[in-house]
């Protein structure tokens, strides 16, 4: 393990001791004082955590699939990606992205519903869009990961495509909680910390397998299906205010 990982566990560690002389979070306080770690395990020279960043590719790009040149009829205004709380990049390409909530919620909040069952994986599907078209001998040794957190507790999810290209997948963990005192430290943040340094280490794999691929050919597309790519973007739905 690399010495700056090791750094940033021990400074993490002493972190999460210094917490408990707080009670109440907004969703900027839990991201700069509760879990700061989240991001700061993803400070280093090769991946970046960004906060408050924009998925600027992966999902504009599949928000503005069907807008064509305009013709008779007036053209959709070009939609901007995602907002999401932390953006985690490498290079110019997005592997992985984080969505944080004030307060605990079950499964059955609408905050829970929307954030895991319909923003995250839709933003994790369209990174893996991405990822596919550039080398798509890798399309099954991909993946694309999201952390949410909700409160105290943190779940992450993990997007692939097992068998050709039939399917995405979506894996999700445990739901881990931060320790509720510092006597608990090393039973439950210790699982938190390396479950996040396994997210890393997926991401940089990832990245890993975008640079091991050939040199595409240099013929002109005879039809634009050459230009579709095996594994399409997810679907979109626009409302009126934002069209």
């Amino acid at each position: 393990m690399p010495d700056t990982t090791i750094l940033q566990i021990i400074t993490s560690v002493g972190d999460a001791v210094s917490i408990f002389r707080h009670e109440d979070y907004s969703e900027s306080v839990l991201l700069h004082e509760l879990w700061p770690f989240i991001y700061k395990i993803f400070r280093d020279r090769r991946i970046r955590g960004k906060l408050g960043e924009r998925s600027r590719i992966a999902v504009a790009l599949a928000r503005n699939a069907n807008r064509s040149l305009k013709t008779n009829k007036k053209r959709q205004r070009k939609a901007v990606g995602a907002k999401l709380d932390i953006l985690f990049k490498i290079e110019n390409n997005e592997f992985g992205s984080c969505e944080v909530g004030k307060d605990k919620v079950t499964i059955v909040d609408d905050k829970y519903m929307d954030d895991v069952l319909v923003k995250l994986p839709k933003t994790l599907r369209d990174m893996l869009c991405m990822h596919v078209n550039q080398n798509l001998r890798q399309i099954n040794n991909f993946s694309t990961i999201g952390f949410l957190i909700m409160g105290l507790c943190m779940e992450l999810l993990r997007m692939d495509i097992p068998h050709k290209s039939a399917i995405t997948r979506v894996l999700r963990s445990s739901m881990f909680e931060f320790p509720s005192s510092p006597n608990n430290i090393g039973i439950d943040f210790i699982h938190i910390l390396e479950i996040t340094w396994k997210a890393k280490q997926a991401m940089l794999k990832n990245a890993q397998l975008l640079k091991d691929r050939k040199r595409k050919d240099s013929e002109l597309l005879n039809s634009t299906a050459d230009k579709m790519t095996v594994l399409p973007y997810s679907f979109v739905r626009f409302s009126d205010d934002n069209i």
